[in-house]
């Protein structure tokens, strides 16, 4: 083929860029959809069963790994759990003010987190704390569950 028959065979218009342009710009659009569909529904799983599932033992294995490395780091506190404060009785309101009463507001498996330290890690010296974590658009984003083992301050 000659050079002057290359150039015909791969001439296009300027309408077969702007329809390329559409159609990869659909495909984006697309793509961003699903990946927003796919991220919708595992929030949706993670809420249910955060909200309805007990902790496993899988869970609390972790849990105990994390506060064993915590404290092989030299560290006094670890964090065991984050979750959405949207997801507390009050959108995290209680947490965020140090409230007396933020206990009641945790959900599922946040309040069988406490339950498990109320029953069997206080008296073994450990704190439980819940902080706001992030705040995106200044707004309470996340909940962080804390276990503490800092030795007591003498008085």
């Amino acid at each position: 083929m000659t050079e002057s028959h290359i150039v015909e065979a791969e001439v296009f218009t300027a309408s077969d860029l702007r329809r390329l342009m559409a159609e990869t710009q659909a495909d984006k659009l697309r793509g961003a959809m699903e990946q927003k569909e796919r991220a919708d529904r595992a929030f949706r799983n993670f809420v249910e069963h955060f909200m309805h599932d007990h902790l496993s033992r899988k869970e609390v294995a972790e849990t105990r790994a994390r506060v064993l490395t915590a404290a092989a780091h030299g560290e006094f506190e670890t964090q065991i759990m984050r979750f959405p404060s949207r997801l507390c009785s009050d959108d995290g309101r209680a947490i965020n003010n140090s409230r007396e009463d933020w206990v009641s507001t945790l959900p599922g498996k946040a309040h069988e987190a406490y339950e498990i330290w109320r029953r069997l890690g206080r008296a073994k010296g450990f704190t439980f704390r819940a902080r706001i974590v992030d705040f995106p658009d200044g707004m309470p984003g996340d909940v962080g569950l804390f276990i503490g083992w800092e030795p007591p301050v003498d008085a």
